[in-house]
């Protein structure tokens, strides 16, 4: 892996420039002041105050990779968000469904297969049929857009008629 090579996979970056992307660097800041904002409440649980630092680390991380676009920081990038991911997975299962520590982790560990299965769309084998090249510059499919706009919507749709049966969902970590 060539940790200093430059990162231009995406439509937003025109080139290798620091400031190539000047509205994606400058609105990290929005991740900074939602921290600072967050770690300022004095009722703030423990885990909560986790993903509070955790969501600085997504600021900065994003920052670095907006700006010097290469290998090394992408991963600034990419680790603290998939970091605040299983984290918050945790602490929902733990908090809103009042489940044990086993369990939460097994959500965790759910997560993976999910993800998986998210990239293997590719390949014809995803778990919700999304297709990870959504995205593309180079082949828009208005008609995919709204096939996996579709299947997001039921998904959403499904997690919360389950989530219903659970009653109040408004506490936990974030202290709601």
């Amino acid at each position: 892996m060539e940790w200093f090579e430059a990162v231009d996979g995406y439509c937003e970056r025109v080139d290798a420039a620091f400031w190539s992307e000047p509205i994606n660097a400058v609105t990290n800041a929005a991740f900074l002041i939602a921290a600072i904002w967050a770690w300022r409440r004095p009722d703030l649980p423990v885990m909560g105050r986790v993903l509070t630092v955790i969501l600085a680390l997504i600021g900065i991380g994003s920052f670095l990779f907006h700006t010097f676009a290469q290998t090394w920081a992408g991963l600034a990038d990419v680790l603290p968000i998939l970091m605040f991911i299983l984290v918050y997975i945790y602490v929902a299962t733990r908090d809103y469904f009042d489940a044990s520590r086993g369990v939460s982790w097994l959500a965790v560990i759910g997560f993976f297969p999910i993800a998986a299965g998210d990239r293997m769309a590719d390949f014809g084998l995803g778990i919700f049929g999304l297709n990870a090249r959504i995205c593309s510059c180079s082949d828009p499919n208005p008609d995919l857009r709204l096939s996996v706009a579709a299947q997001i919507a039921r998904c959403r749709a499904w997690v919360n008629d389950w989530c219903g049966h659970f009653g109040d969902l408004n506490g936990g970590a974030l202290g709601g």
